[in-house]
């Protein structure tokens, strides 16, 4: 049998099935690994007794089963959780947990720090270091899912809009993404992991292609002038460019495209951006999250007004596009949208 230090952790099942074959195994084997490690949340592979015993000893000479670890936790007045999960070369990242009546929703990262730039967001001020493994990515849901297990329960709602884009890193997030959803896995289904993106537009077919996932566009200007000016990513894929991708989506999936926009005060927050989001929003078939944008150290700018906020909501409403208004939670422990990363002192 070849020798390797293949990480098991990283493969999905199919991918699993496979290599378990070229080792001498068969596929029902790889399934009831699966079944042991994602569903009883056993790693130890001599408690995996239904193995032969052989093959049990390869893979505990031959391969590893390699987490992150949980680091620093913290926990807002308003019960949000920030979950710091280190990772085996010493660096770290952030998810986030939020804990609400009607689901728990788990904010998991895909990328050590982020390569684009948004000025409102505090991830952009650390930069990019490197791409977080699919062992890495579902290793934040795994951990989170220990932490919050006897307090509040299953984690039941996956985001991907932690730090990094995942669009940049789209191998290991469409695997991450098959592990969570997977019934033989952690079985989360389809409608229970959404992944956002600043706009990498020549990916977004290719993700709705290969994987079941909800997704969330971060828009958050509606004219390319202003877009650019914050999200430099716009000289590459402008509006234009991702409202044409987004319309050529399969109408059924288009019911599960979000254009997420960041409210900045006296910045993108006018009526006139509301009736171009608007027009952006019945185009593309998508519903509006509505952010409130949340101040730190790293940004100048402001949050909007909230008799404001509500006339750009009403708007939308009114012109018969679903708009939400999303919570801002957890800004008091760093954990709010656009906030991650190594903390400093919070803007009054």
């Amino acid at each position: 049998m070849p020798q390797t230090t293949i990480n098991l952790l990283d493969l999905p099942l199919p991918a699993l099935e496979a290599y378990f074959v070229s080792i001498g195994a068969k596929p029902f084997h790889a399934r009831q690994w699966y079944k042991w490690v994602w569903q009883k949340d056993v790693l130890d592979v001599d408690q995996m007794t239904d193995l032969p015993k052989s093959f049990r000893e390869n893979l505990k000479e031959n391969h590893v089963l390699r987490e992150p670890t949980l680091g620093e936790v913290e926990e807002s007045q308003d019960g949000t959780t920030k979950l710091q999960i280190v990772l085996e070369d010493g660096q770290a990242v952030e998810c986030v947990l939020i804990p609400e009546r009607e689901r728990n929703t788990l904010c998991i990262s895909s990328q050590v720090g982020c390569a684009v730039g948004c000025r409102f967001c505090y991830t952009a001020g650390m930069g990019f270091s490197r791409n977080l493994a699919v062992s890495e990515i579902v290793g934040q849901y795994r951990l989170a899912s220990r932490y919050a297990a006897e307090r509040w329960g299953r984690i039941d709602n996956v985001v991907m809009m932690g730090m990094g884009e995942p669009l940049y890193n789209l191998e290991n997030v469409v695997d991450a993404c098959e592990i969570l959803m997977d019934t033989k896995a952690l079985g989360l289904g389809a409608r229970k992991v959404t992944v956002s993106t600043s706009g990498v537009a020549p990916k977004i077919p290719e993700l709705i292609a290969r994987s079941r996932v909800g997704l969330a566009v971060s828009l958050n200007a509606t004219t390319d002038e202003q877009r650019t000016k914050i999200m430099p990513i716009n000289r590459k894929w402008n509006i234009g460019q991702l409202v044409e991708v987004l319309q050529n989506i399969p109408k059924p999936r288009r019911k599960r495209v979000f254009l997420e926009y960041v409210m900045l005060g006296g910045v993108n927050d006018t009526l006139a951006d509301a009736k171009r989001l608007l027009k952006i929003a019945r185009r593309t078939g998508a519903k509006v999250n509505l952010i409130r944008f949340n101040p730190h150290p790293r940004a100048d700018f402001d949050a909007p007004d909230e008799e404001n906020l509500l006339r750009f909501q009403q708007i939308l409403v009114d012109g018969g596009v679903g708009a939400w208004l999303r919570k801002s939670r957890g800004r008091d422990i760093h954990a709010a949208c656009g906030m991650l990363g190594k903390a400093e002192k919070p803007k009054e």
